[in-house]
């Protein structure tokens, strides 16, 4: 390195520029790495706002399922109080016994194929309480070797609520397969039920029914058919609708006079109408034959009341004439 002694004073102001900058230049330098390390901090501050305040559980544990960080959300899941209640524990230590070894399994496929999806296990809190997990994993690698990274949601109340609609759906299967009455749900035109009964009545097979091809309004006799489609266009309008008499027409061309209830119904993810029809065929035969039989009561009811009284103008008529006579009257007329 030069020495002052050998430097002119112009060598001297030049030297001591190129310090002052690069002094300047260390300066910017260490600005800078201010800046970015207290945005990486920022930054992680805000990722762990984040993951902290969602309802996913995150987890993160090294390649022997020893737990290396988690957030808030999973400690609930676990049933833990703080972080130090799990870091360097084993995940299956709050897995449920019945779930472990396919836990185990997990975490090895993870570990091949480098990540695990919509994978269901159950953890079993320290209060006895137990919990459904949905789980999904990727395994990556850092200097500490490899890791892997688990969000996990508590699906609990889903994986309930599925069974209890499952279990009403085979509750109403039941019972409707059992019913004397047709029952059916349509949905945006298309019948996606029937039980037995409407097979047994119309001459249809589910299959037919379930048919993208199928047309239901083959099943309506002509001279209801626009009734009927009003009746279905209020009720998809929120609107309720009174029982209705009409007449079906089976797959052989028969006649079926019938009565249908119907109402709006949730199914699925979208609106249905349910409908239950009863086959009042033999009830109209029965009032016909008994509007039949009164019409003749009436008419019996006409000729012998005439006739009653064509009696008793006979009998007046005699009368009179045997009074006309001198005689007694005969006949005892009803006032």
């Amino acid at each position: 390195m030069s020495t002052f002694k050998n430097k002119s004073k112009s060598e001297l102001v030049e030297e001591i520029e190129s310090l002052k900058k690069q002094v300047q230049d260390f300066e910017r330098i260490e600005e800078e790495r201010k800046k970015a390390e207290e945005a990486l901090r920022e930054s992680e501050e805000r990722y762990r706002l984040v993951v902290d305040n969602t309802d996913t559980g995150f987890v993160v544990v090294d390649d022997k399922g020893m737990v290396i960080n988690a957030n808030e959300p999973y400690l609930r899941l676990v049933g833990a109080e703080q972080l130090d209640d799990i870091i360097g524990r084993s995940v299956i230590e709050w897995t449920a016994p019945e779930s472990r070894e396919e836990n185990a399994a997990a975490v090895a496929l993870c570990a091949k194929q480098g990540y695990v999806k919509d994978f269901e296990t159950n953890y079993l809190r320290n209060d006895g309480t137990r919990v459904m997990i949905l789980i999904n994993a990727i395994m990556h690698e850092t200097s500490d070797g490899k890791q892997l990274s688990a969000q996990c949601r508590d699906i609990t109340k889903r994986r309930r609520a599925e069974k209890a609609l499952k279990e009403s759906e085979e509750k109403f299967s039941q019972l409707a397969q059992q019913s004397p009455n047709m029952i059916f749900i349509n949905q945006k035109g298309k019948v996606v039920y029937v039980n037995k009964k409407c097979e047994e009545v119309t001459g249809y097979s589910k299959s037919e029914f379930y048919s993208s091809e199928f047309d239901f309004k083959v099943l309506i006799q002509p001279e209801y058919l626009e009734s009927l489609m009003e009746n279905f266009k209020k009720h998809m309008e929120g609107k309720d609708v009174l029982p209705f008499e009409y007449a079906i027409r089976t797959k052989n061309g028969e006649r079926v006079e019938v009565i249908i209830n119907t109402k709006l119904i949730k199914y699925g993810e979208d609106w249905a109408i349910l409908g239950i029809i009863t086959d009042i065929t033999e009830r109209k035969q029965a009032e016909e034959e008994l509007k039949k039989r009164n019409i003749e009561l009436e008419t019996f009811n006409e000729v012998t009341v005439g006739r009653e009284l064509k009696v008793i103008e006979l009998k007046k008529e005699i009368n009179e004439m045997l009074e006309k006579s001198g005689e007694k009257p005969k006949y005892e007329i009803p006032v």
